[in-house]
């Protein structure tokens, strides 16, 4: 599942990803909690800055609807603010600084679905 609310983010992560399942694209984290209602998901690929909801809100409302969820999530984002990493550091999620190199973006996604 990828969840990016800028279209062009979204479809470029999914033609990267595309070898690895089917994928579904949801623009907030709001469309993506209705996607999880009815799809089991390996891997969830989520931007933080998006309208309705953000990426860590919907985190947050994902891990309390699907608990085991929370080393399914990598988290892309272009503000990596402290605040943030502290966040993503104590919950032990996996986040990517934007712009990454892609191989990096394919390499710890294969580790999340691996390991899953």
């Amino acid at each position: 599942l990828i969840v990016d609310d800028e279209k062009m983010i979204a479809d470029l992560i999914k033609s990267l990803l595309n070898r690895s399942g089917n994928i579904d694209v949801a623009h907030n984290g709001q469309e993506a909690l209705k996607l999880m209602e009815d799809k089991y998901y390996k891997l969830v690929v989520s931007d933080i800055d998006m309208p309705i909801m953000n990426g860590l809100t919907f985190f947050t409302k994902a891990l309390e609807k699907y608990p085991k969820l929370s080393n399914r999530f990598l988290f892309i984002t272009g503000n990596l603010s402290p605040e943030r990493e502290t966040f993503f550091n104590e919950k032990h999620v996996k986040c990517l600084e934007k712009p990454m190199d892609i191989s990096v973006l394919r390499e710890e996604a294969k580790k999340i679905i691996i390991s899953n």
